[in-house]
């Protein structure tokens, strides 16, 4: 979840209060709805299974000190063969330089004066965009006034127009604000205006292609939809003062009207033959079922109840009486409303017409590639990413049967483990963490942070874990909520890594430390940001002390690889090649996995489409990037430096993203 800077129909800008926090998607593992199940390899010829490689025939890996941070085992032992030609581009790609000044005096007046008109072009944009709502205000500044930012005049979750009337509005405000930009003159702009230039245009001229698609975004999507975000969202709102306890309890009391603005768009969706299918829709009704099953506690009571103590200045009454103000609120709102979302897809339960992927929606594969870019924010066409995706499962798979041959008795033994993970302290191993990965990262900034479970009520509604993302003017304080259940244990070391350090917590306190234009703090991109923090996850298993046995590193990477490069590929058969349920449970066994859970998999898939490419094909990305820089640069590379450069550009679209690192490489080069 993000917050983004999108300029849609009018519904999307009001969607952006629902995304201030970055998270892993639900189900199954804890990251995807796959669990990836034992291959059946079977035990090569002549290995003596129990001293393989000549290990330990115990495999113990226990010769590190407790807190070494020596990364344990070979450092390639688990490396995919990534490829330097997938870089984010479908019209292939040569070196360039084009955030360098290529030879423009850029101190010069007139460069000045064009540096000056685009700063202000910028502020004006971000002003705009954090006071379109409330939330969205509240969670990106804490003092709107240092940044001439006027709130609303009054507690609003954003305008939602539908008609005909405002979705032309819109769009004329995109056109005009995509001609004020064009209007700057980018050759002479600094190297970091160059790039937040290319990305506001991008976002433009994709707003603008966002209308041939108008209806097709689902307000009540599994992973992001209204359900799932707003209780988050709400749970969040930082109480600093009493206004802002005034502002919190008019919007719990504005939540019904919202969700009535919310169903009417529904409604239009479905009139359009958009409505999602029953096991979908079966899903929506759960997710709120679970809000409202205890109003009493329910978490926006009782995390209210929390923070209001925290506020400064409120008397003992006053405390009281807002605590009776909110439960009024919830009671009389919250809850209604979440049970007239319950109502509305209970009785249109049956109404939608496509059972399956998205691709056989109307305009569906081209709204599929749309997705792709202005979502995952891929250069790559379906058909490319489809190409990716085959050959690096084809490269884990056979890199698991390596570890299988090699080593088959701790290979089987890996899957016949309950735990592979002892008791694991959230806050000592983000510390390890820290350490761990010193040398592969700049240093992280200064900041205080906490991990803490989520509200109980939030266990069948949120991810597994999210971190939420700091106020521009307060990277101070970092909040990681862990929302796992008793039997997803096992997740939390990699989950750590990828919301932590140097996931997500690492990635945006890193880049706000760096004093960046107030614009990019609602310019945020999933591909980047969820791309970085699998990229993370993916090299967290290494470090590891206490498997078993030490195989058990290389194993858990590559089954967790395969675990999201085969959810990921079932994404895209299912939403653009229109897979259905035999073809999923056939595909699956033919890669040595299950089928079983095919239906379950294709709900979840279809619900959100295009999710899974945030996190797998950015990832892919990254790693393919890595490889591309290496080729390039030979011995001069450095993962430390490349690490720098790809957290300096900040999330940004990834085909961005390779021009920046083409620009570094030009710079070493000479």
């Amino acid at each position: 979840m993000k917050r983004r800077f999108k300029k849609y129909i009018a519904l999307l800008m009001s969607l952006i209060i629902l995304v201030c926090c970055v998270s892993c998607t639900d189900e199954g593992d804890g990251h995807f709805g796959l669990a990836i199940t034992k291959m059946e390899i079977p035990k090569a010829a002549g290995v003596n299974v129990a001293v393989a490689n000549g290990q330990n025939p115990s495999g113990n890996n226990t010769t590190e000190e407790p807190g070494s941070t020596e990364q344990p085992g070979d450092n390639n032992t688990t490396e995919l063969a990534f490829d330097s030609s997938y870089i984010g581009r479908s019209d292939g790609h040569e070196l360039t330089n084009k955030y360098g000044d290529n030879g423009v005096d850029l101190n010069s007046a007139e460069a000045l004066e064009e540096q000056r008109k685009f700063a202000e072009l910028e502020m004006d944009e971000f002003r705009e965009v954090v006071s379109s709502s409330s939330i969205n205000l509240h969670f990106t500044i804490i003092h709107p006034e240092n940044y001439g930012v006027t709130p609303p005049e009054e507690p609003t979750y954003g305008d939602m127009d539908f008609s005909e009337e405002g979705i032309e509005k819109a769009l004329n405000s995109n056109k005009k604000g995509l001609s004020e930009l064009k209007k700057i003159d980018r050759s002479l702009l600094t190297k970091t205006q160059k790039l937040e230039y290319d990305m506001l245009v991008s976002e433009y001229e994709l707003a603008l292609e966002s209308y041939k698609y108008s209806f097709m975004d689902d307000a009540f999507a599994y992973t992001s939809g209204f359900q799932s975000n707003t209780p988050v969202a709400l749970s969040e709102y930082k109480l600093y003062s009493a206004d802002d306890v005034d502002t919190y309890l008019e919007l719990v009391r504005k939540m019904r009207d919202y969700v009535d603005k919310l169903i009417e768009y529904e409604e239009i969706r479905r009139q359009h033959g958009y409505f999602m299918s029953a096991n979908c829709a079966d899903e929506v009704i759960h997710q709120c079922e679970e809000f409202i099953a205890d109003p009493d506690k329910n978490m926006l009571i009782e995390t209210f109840n929390d923070h209001i103590t925290q506020v400064e200045g409120l008397t003992e009454k006053q405390i009281e009486d807002y605590k009776k103000a909110n439960v009024q609120a919830v009671k009389e709102s919250a809850i209604p409303a979440y049970q007239a979302v319950i109502d509305y897809f209970k009785e249109h339960r049956n109404d939608g017409k496509n059972d399956l992927g998205l691709c056989y929606e109307t305009l569906g594969k081209k709204y599929y590639d749309y997705l792709l870019r202005s979502k995952s924010n891929l250069g790559l066409s379906p058909e490319e990413v489809a190409k990716r995706l085959d050959q690096a499962i084809s490269d884990a798979t056979d890199k698991l049967k390596e570890h299988a041959y090699a080593n088959y008795s701790a290979y089987a033994d890996y899957f016949n483990e309950t735990s592979l993970y002892g008791e694991i302290d959230p806050m000592e191993t983000i510390e390890y963490f820290i350490k761990a990965f010193s040398d592969r990262f700049p240093e992280m900034p200064d900041v205080k942070y906490s991990a803490q479970n989520a509200h109980e009520s939030l266990r069948d509604i949120a991810s597994p874990a999210f971190y939420m993302i700091p106020a521009l003017d307060d990277i101070e304080h970092n909040y990681i909520y862990l929302n796992l259940k008793d039997d997803d244990s096992d997740d939390l070391w990699y989950t750590l890594a990828h919301e932590g350090v140097p996931g997500h917590m690492f990635q945006f306190c890193y880049f706000l430390n760096t004093d960046p234009t107030p614009i990019r703090a609602v310019l945020d991109y999933l591909g980047y940001s969820e791309g970085w923090a699998t990229y993370i996850e993916c090299m967290s298993y290494a470090y590891y002390k206490d498997y078993k046995h030490e195989e058990y590193a290389a194993i858990e990477t590559l089954n967790h690889q395969l675990s999201l490069l085969i959810s990921a590929r079932l994404e895209l058969g299912i939403n653009y090649e229109g897979w259905d349920e035999n073809k999923v449970s056939t595909w699956l066994d033919e890669q040595g996995f299950g089928g079983n859970d095919a239906k379950k998999l294709m709900t979840y898939i279809i619900s959100d489409p295009i999710v899974y490419q945030y996190y797998v094909s950015g990832w892919l990305f990254f790693e393919d990037l890595k490889a591309y820089a290496k080729e390039k640069l030979g011995d001069s590379f450095d993962e430390k430096e490349f690490h720098k450069v790809i957290l300096d550009a900040g999330s940004t679209p990834l085909w961005f993203l390779q021009d920046w690192v083409d620009t570094w490489i030009t710079e070493k080069l000479g």
